[in-house]
Order: structure tokens, then sequence, then C-alpha cells
């Protein structure tokens, strides 16, 4: 939506073409002839999903105009054979792990938890292995329990969290820290009097959570913007390869 907005401030049209949720090279394919049959000038992929990119690994269909990879953060995933020009646009994950994990140990939270995302997410696997990391780093034990970006995933793992032994929990995105949310205020526990909750994303409904959510921004809109520099920088010959843009920590009330 964001790079759509630009793209049109911008005097640009965009077709949309959907994958399915677990996409194949074949659909991948399909999509992209489709787009190129119509002349398209570049091809934005995003791409927050493993199987996306597993399948732009695979492709087969030769790729005429430049190809710019939104949500890919890891750059080493992103490659196809098809397409002579492919860059890549993503926020930084582990730069936005790495500020909730100083902001909660600079005030003296030390079982931290952290309510990962599906692994088919690249964003998801970054925000893990960076917890994972800086909490051996420092000598504690990680401890990672699974979701799936969902409410429900949060709220049910929150009731498998020991409260007596962790006093803060990192969840992998601002819908899932809802879940906990709502899981801790039915055990009666009060945050963060006595446990902590941080989130991801900084969705527009997090600042009105109950309490509202410290989490981390991304902001969307800018990286839109960033995909379309990409894309008019490629279609006038211009290099480029890898962008990464930085996150914010907001602070409020959970943490």
């Amino acid at each position: 939506m964001g790079f759509e907005r630009a793209a049109r401030s911008a005097g640009y049209h965009v077709l949309l073409s959907t994958l399915p949720e677990e996409p194949t090279p074949s659909d991948l394919s399909g999509a992209l002839t489709t787009l190129l049959a119509q002349d398209v000038a570049a091809i934005v992929l995003v791409a927050a999903d493993n199987r996306v990119l597993d399948a732009l690994g695979s492709l087969t269909v030769p790729v005429t105009v430049p190809v710019v990879v939104s949500n890919a953060v890891q750059r080493d995933a992103v490659r196809t054979p098809a397409a002579s020009t492919v860059a890549a646009v993503a926020i930084d994950q582990a730069a936005g792990t790495s500020l909730v994990m100083e902001h909660l140990f600079a005030r003296g939270y030390r079982r931290i938890v952290h309510i990962a995302g599906p692994p088919v997410s690249q964003e998801s696997e970054v925000r893990r292995a960076t917890y994972v990391r800086i909490m051996q780093d420092a000598g504690l034990e990680p401890v990672v329990l699974d979701g799936d970006w969902t409410p429900g995933s949060g709220f049910a793992a929150a009731r498998h969290i020991d409260v007596t032994a962790v006093d803060a929990v990192f969840a992998g995105n601002d819908q899932m820290a809802l879940g906990v949310l709502h899981a801790f205020a039915d055990e009666g526990l009060r945050v963060p009097d006595d446990i902590a909750v941080v989130g991801f994303d900084d969705v527009p409904e997090a600042a009105h959570f109950t309490p509202p959510l410290t989490t981390v921004r991304q902001d969307f809109r800018a990286m839109g913007e960033r995909v379309l520099d990409t894309v008019r920088a490629l279609v006038e010959g211009e290099p480029r390869d890898e962008t990464l843009l930085a996150p914010e920590l907001v602070v409020r009330r959970s943490a």
C-alpha cells in the first residue's frame, strides 16, 4: 500500500497480482508472465514469506525488467538467475530487535521470553535469531515460544508462561502482544508492574491497548517511497543493491 501510494503520487500506475498462501515457482512465473505481457517498466515483489523467495530462486521465466524485492531482510536470499537486475529494500529487523532488548536490559529485565512469528517469515527468523544471540551474549537463557502473528497465538503462548520465572515478554508483533495482554489480564496480572510486554510493528491500535504498548515502529510508508526510488533508479540505469531502513523504538506504558 505504501508503494502504491508513492507510485500514484509520482504519476505511475500499479498493476497488482497476488500469490497463493503457499506459492510455487509456477505461481510466481504465471504472475510475472501476466505482468510482463502488459509491458511494465519494473516488478516489485513483496516477499515477507520465505516460500516467495524460494520460488524466486527457482524462476525460469526470463524477466527483462528490473525487480525490486521488498521485505526480504536477508539479502543473500534474494536471488534469481532469470532476472538481470535485482535490488532489495527492507526494514532492519535485527536493529529493531536490538532496540527492544537494550530497552528491557536498561530497565533491569533479564528473564525475557520471546514469542516468535511463523518460521516461514524471514522477519520472524531474524527477530528470533537476534533475540537468542543477545540473550546468550548476556549470559542469559533464551526462551522462545511459537506463534503465528495472530492475537490468539499470543494468548495461547502467554498461558504457558510461568510468570514467577519471567519478568518480560517480547512478542514478535503487536497482534500477538495484544493476545498476551489479554491472557495476563485474565490472570489478574498488572502490566508492567508484574510483568512487562513489548511488541513489534506499531500498528495504529498499539497506542490504545491496555496498557498502551511499547513497540518497534516500522515506517511502511517510508519503505514504499524507498521502493519507488529504487525502481526509478534501476529503470534509469543507476545501480542499486540493498537498502535497509532503520526502525524506531516507541516507549509506552507496557514496558
